[in-house]
């Protein structure tokens, strides 16, 4: 099966339920291998630069809310 979209290594393709290698058509479409008949096809896209990058900002707030909450203003500071 062809799908007439560009292809892009970061998607994913399932037939029917079970995970199926993703082609390149023609050096530029996004294609699966079926057998005849009816199947579900499903394509997800999973973009690794897009995780690694809520990875990196997740852990950049979390370490900020814990710097925070564990360093506090000294006491009896004057002003």
């Amino acid at each position: 099966m062809v799908l007439l979209d560009s292809y892009d290594p970061n998607w994913v393709a399932e037939v029917d339920g079970q995970r199926a290698p993703l082609l390149e058509a023609d050096g530029l479409f996004r294609a699966v291998r079926v057998a005849p008949g009816h199947h579900d096809v499903v394509f997800r896209y999973r973009s690794r630069p897009l995780l690694i990058g809520l990875s990196v900002s997740l852990a950049t707030a979390l370490g900020l809310v814990v710097a925070c909450t564990l360093i506090r203003p000294t006491s009896g500071m004057t002003r």
